[in-house]
């Protein structure tokens, strides 16, 4: 993070709630099954599920590669596909809990991937244009994935009559919210 202390200190704090979040999550199924729990997955999040995103977006071509660790922007940007995703994730899930204990457990992951979410979005459209314009690519990508709706929202919404909100330009969107403010 060179540098930028702040984005660092974010960092750290979310990687440490997203290790307690798995502890949780583990626990609660051990409650209900041990056999249900799993060994940890070998997961590889350097350049290969990002590079495809990025792809997607429009941010690398050809057999470029997306690596989240070169910069900061490319750091929150990957931040920005995994916690929107997380958010969205839990409440769409939310309807399918039953048991009131679980229910609320998720709600309180759903909230802290929230707070992680707007961190997230705040700090990307504090970087100026082009980060903002890369972010706003990743949630025009991702939102070729639910049908003809405009669910994914990107860090920026409205325009001035010159620039639009593709660019980056325009107001702040930290909350991808219906016309309710619902997200």
């Amino acid at each position: 993070f060179g540098t930028d202390l702040v984005t660092a200190a974010y960092a750290r704090e979310i990687a440490n709630d997203e290790i307690a979040h798995v502890k949780a999550l583990r626990a609660v199924i051990t409650s209900v099954s041990a056999s249900l729990v799993i060994a940890q997955p070998a997961i590889d999040i350097s350049a290969t599920p990002f590079t495809a995103a990025a792809r997607a977006a429009g941010l690398v071509s050809g057999s470029d590669v997306f690596n989240p660790y070169a910069s900061v922007d490319n750091f929150l940007l990957a931040a920005f596909l995994f916690e929107d995703v997380g958010v969205t994730a839990y409440k769409g899930a939310s309807p399918l809990i039953t048991n009131k204990t679980y229910l609320e457990a998720a709600a309180g992951i759903l909230a802290s991937e929230a707070y992680h979410a707007g961190t997230i979005r705040t700090e990307l459209y504090r970087r100026g244009l082009t980060a903002r314009a890369a972010a706003n690519r990743i949630s025009n990508a991702r939102d070729t994935l639910d049908g003809s709706t405009d669910i994914d929202q990107g860090i920026t919404a409205g325009s001035s009559a010159i620039l639009s909100p593709t660019d980056g330009s325009g107001n702040a969107n930290l909350v991808p919210a219906d016309g309710n403010a619902i997200a």
